[in-house]
């Protein structure tokens, strides 16, 4: 984490919103081929001059993510992350507005 940390704080520029969005948008599609949502995403997207930097954070983060996936504490919370339903209390709350 701390490495992590480091990283994103060597350069402010890299925590700007479009690349913080690409950043996102890479950890979304960790795949050799883009998925349709977001190859229209990739397309418009401007070349970001933190390529090298998002890729190491991309790395960082997906080595984190492998590394708590082998830690027991997480694997027992895995099916209460993933049974969650994430926004729902939000859609009932507008829903019922």
């Amino acid at each position: 984490m701390l490495a992590i940390k480091k990283t994103l704080l060597s350069s402010t520029s890299i925590c700007e919103e479009d690349n913080v969005a690409l950043l996102n948008a890479n950890l979304c599609s960790n795949q050799e081929t883009k998925p349709d949502a977001l190859a229209s995403y990739f397309n418009e997207a401007k070349e970001s001059i933190h390529e090298g930097k998002n890729k190491q954070v991309l790395s960082m983060l997906t080595d984190l993510s492998l590394c708590l996936s082998r830690v027991r504490p997480m694997t027992d919370r895995f099916s209460k992350v993933f049974e969650h339903e994430y926004g729902q209390e939000n859609r009932t709350v507008l829903e019922e507005q």
